[in-house]
Protein backbone atom coordinates (compact mmCIF):
# COMPACT_ATOMS: atom_id res chain seq x y z
CA UNK A 1 0.00 0.00 0.00
CA UNK A 2 1.95 3.21 -1.37
CA UNK A 3 1.70 6.25 1.50
CA UNK A 4 2.41 8.54 -1.10
CA UNK A 5 -1.14 8.40 -2.77
CA UNK A 6 -2.02 11.95 -3.62
CA UNK A 7 -5.64 11.02 -1.92
CA UNK A 8 -2.57 10.82 1.16
CA UNK A 9 -1.26 13.70 0.22
CA UNK A 10 -4.02 15.45 0.40
CA UNK A 11 -5.03 13.74 3.44
CA UNK A 12 -1.83 14.95 4.92
CA UNK A 13 -2.45 18.62 4.06
CA UNK A 14 -5.44 18.60 5.32
CA UNK A 15 -4.22 16.92 8.51
CA UNK A 16 -1.64 19.80 8.66
CA UNK A 17 -4.11 22.69 8.31
CA UNK A 18 -5.79 21.10 11.14
CA UNK A 19 -3.14 20.86 13.87
CA UNK A 20 -2.54 24.23 12.88
CA UNK A 21 -6.33 25.49 13.72
CA UNK A 22 -6.06 23.14 17.08
CA UNK A 23 -2.85 24.92 18.13
CA UNK A 24 -4.57 28.31 18.30
CA UNK A 25 -7.66 26.44 20.39
CA UNK A 26 -5.30 25.36 22.40
CA UNK A 27 -3.61 29.27 23.20
CA UNK A 28 -8.05 29.91 23.59
CA UNK A 29 -8.84 33.68 23.35
CA UNK A 30 -11.45 35.48 24.00
CA UNK A 31 -10.09 36.85 20.52
CA UNK A 32 -9.90 34.75 17.27
CA UNK A 33 -6.94 36.05 15.19
CA UNK A 34 -7.10 36.15 11.35
CA UNK A 35 -4.17 33.39 10.70
CA UNK A 36 -7.32 31.15 12.55
CA UNK A 37 -9.51 31.82 9.33
CA UNK A 38 -6.86 31.48 7.02
CA UNK A 39 -6.01 28.29 8.41
CA UNK A 40 -9.65 26.97 9.15
CA UNK A 41 -10.37 27.92 5.55
CA UNK A 42 -7.55 25.75 4.22
CA UNK A 43 -8.42 22.63 6.24
CA UNK A 44 -12.01 22.88 4.96
CA UNK A 45 -10.21 23.41 1.43
CA UNK A 46 -7.99 20.29 1.66
CA UNK A 47 -10.26 17.84 3.37
CA UNK A 48 -13.42 18.71 0.99
CA UNK A 49 -10.93 17.82 -1.85
CA UNK A 50 -9.39 14.39 -0.42
CA UNK A 51 -12.48 12.53 -1.61
CA UNK A 52 -12.30 14.15 -5.08
CA UNK A 53 -8.27 13.52 -5.47
CA UNK A 54 -9.28 9.99 -4.13
CA UNK A 55 -12.08 9.36 -7.04
CA UNK A 56 -9.60 11.02 -9.44
CA UNK A 57 -6.84 8.57 -8.70
CA UNK A 58 -8.87 5.35 -8.13
CA UNK A 59 -11.60 5.87 -9.54
CA UNK A 60 -11.08 4.41 -12.69
CA UNK A 61 -10.27 1.33 -11.08
CA UNK A 62 -12.35 -1.62 -11.69
CA UNK A 63 -15.31 -1.83 -8.45
CA UNK A 64 -14.20 1.67 -7.18
CA UNK A 65 -17.55 3.29 -7.90
CA UNK A 66 -19.38 0.38 -6.63
CA UNK A 67 -16.71 -0.05 -2.85
CA UNK A 68 -17.53 4.22 -2.97
CA UNK A 69 -21.35 4.04 -3.33
CA UNK A 70 -21.63 1.00 -0.87
CA UNK A 71 -18.79 2.98 1.88
CA UNK A 72 -21.10 6.62 1.32
CA UNK A 73 -24.56 4.16 1.86
CA UNK A 74 -23.14 2.62 5.15
CA UNK A 75 -21.62 5.60 6.64
CA UNK A 76 -24.00 6.63 10.05
CA UNK A 77 -26.05 9.15 10.23
CA UNK A 78 -23.65 10.73 12.64
CA UNK A 79 -20.95 10.47 10.16
CA UNK A 80 -23.12 11.60 7.06
CA UNK A 81 -24.01 15.01 9.08
CA UNK A 82 -20.45 15.65 9.48
CA UNK A 83 -19.74 15.12 5.63
CA UNK A 84 -22.80 17.41 4.90
CA UNK A 85 -21.47 20.21 7.38
CA UNK A 86 -18.00 20.23 6.23
CA UNK A 87 -19.58 20.56 2.54
CA UNK A 88 -21.71 23.51 3.56
CA UNK A 89 -18.96 25.05 5.28
CA UNK A 90 -16.73 24.34 2.29
CA UNK A 91 -19.64 25.83 -0.17
CA UNK A 92 -20.16 28.54 1.98
CA UNK A 93 -16.81 29.85 3.06
CA UNK A 94 -15.59 29.23 -1.29
CA UNK A 95 -18.91 30.63 -2.60
CA UNK A 96 -20.58 33.31 -0.43
CA UNK A 97 -19.16 33.99 3.09
CA UNK A 98 -15.56 32.97 4.18
CA UNK A 99 -15.50 31.23 7.39
CA UNK A 100 -15.13 33.39 10.54
CA UNK A 101 -14.74 30.84 13.78
CA UNK A 102 -14.73 32.37 17.37
CA UNK A 103 -13.49 31.28 20.59
CA UNK A 104 -15.88 30.39 22.98
CA UNK A 105 -15.49 30.01 26.23
CA UNK A 106 -16.68 27.71 29.70
CA UNK A 107 -14.66 26.82 32.74
CA UNK A 108 -14.58 23.15 34.26
CA UNK A 109 -14.02 22.48 37.75
CA UNK A 110 -10.79 20.88 38.30
CA UNK A 111 -11.11 18.39 40.93
CA UNK A 112 -7.94 16.74 42.65
CA UNK A 113 -6.58 16.21 46.04
CA UNK A 114 -4.46 19.27 46.25
CA UNK A 115 -7.66 21.05 44.66
CA UNK A 116 -9.26 23.45 47.14
CA UNK A 117 -12.77 22.39 47.88
CA UNK A 118 -15.91 24.05 49.34
CA UNK A 119 -18.61 21.67 50.99
CA UNK A 120 -21.99 22.79 50.36
CA UNK A 121 -25.65 21.24 50.77
CA UNK A 122 -27.02 20.43 47.62
CA UNK A 123 -31.02 19.75 47.48
CA UNK A 124 -30.73 16.39 46.09
CA UNK A 125 -26.85 14.92 46.89
CA UNK A 126 -26.58 16.31 50.66
CA UNK A 127 -23.24 18.05 51.45
CA UNK A 128 -21.04 17.62 49.20
CA UNK A 129 -17.35 18.89 48.31
CA UNK A 130 -17.32 21.59 45.06
CA UNK A 131 -13.65 22.47 43.98
CA UNK A 132 -12.93 25.62 44.12
CA UNK A 133 -10.50 25.57 41.18
CA UNK A 134 -11.71 26.21 37.77
CA UNK A 135 -10.08 25.59 34.46
CA UNK A 136 -10.68 27.77 30.96
CA UNK A 137 -11.63 25.29 28.14
CA UNK A 138 -11.92 27.62 25.03
CA UNK A 139 -13.92 25.71 22.16
CA UNK A 140 -14.18 27.11 18.75
CA UNK A 141 -17.29 28.35 16.85
CA UNK A 142 -18.92 29.72 13.99
CA UNK A 143 -22.44 30.97 14.56
CA UNK A 144 -23.27 29.16 17.76
CA UNK A 145 -22.06 25.85 16.33
CA UNK A 146 -18.88 24.38 16.95
CA UNK A 147 -16.21 23.63 14.58
CA UNK A 148 -12.95 21.92 16.19
CA UNK A 149 -14.93 18.74 17.10
CA UNK A 150 -16.92 18.43 13.90
CA UNK A 151 -13.08 18.98 12.17
CA UNK A 152 -11.77 16.82 13.87
CA UNK A 153 -13.90 14.05 13.13
CA UNK A 154 -13.89 14.61 9.43
CA UNK A 155 -10.11 13.87 9.73
CA UNK A 156 -11.15 11.09 10.87
CA UNK A 157 -13.29 9.44 8.98
CA UNK A 158 -10.85 10.58 5.67
CA UNK A 159 -8.74 8.96 7.09
CA UNK A 160 -10.09 5.45 7.35
CA UNK A 161 -11.93 6.13 4.04
CA UNK A 162 -7.75 6.71 2.72
CA UNK A 163 -7.13 3.46 4.63
CA UNK A 164 -9.45 1.22 3.09
CA UNK A 165 -9.50 2.53 -0.46
CA UNK A 166 -5.49 2.21 -0.43
CA UNK A 167 -5.89 -1.36 0.66
CA UNK A 168 -8.09 -1.68 -2.10
CA UNK A 169 -7.17 -0.17 -4.94
CA UNK A 170 -3.63 0.93 -4.82
CA UNK A 171 -1.08 -1.06 -6.94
Amino acid sequence: MPTNSQTRRKLDEAAFFLKKVLEFLVKGGPSAPPELEYFASAYISAARAVTWIMKSEFGSRPEWQVWWDQTIASLTEDESQVFRRIRDLRNDDLKTTPIRPEFGAFAVPVIGRSEPMKVIDDPVWGRIAVPLTKRTIWVLHEGGKELHATFSRFLTLLNRLVEECEQKFAE
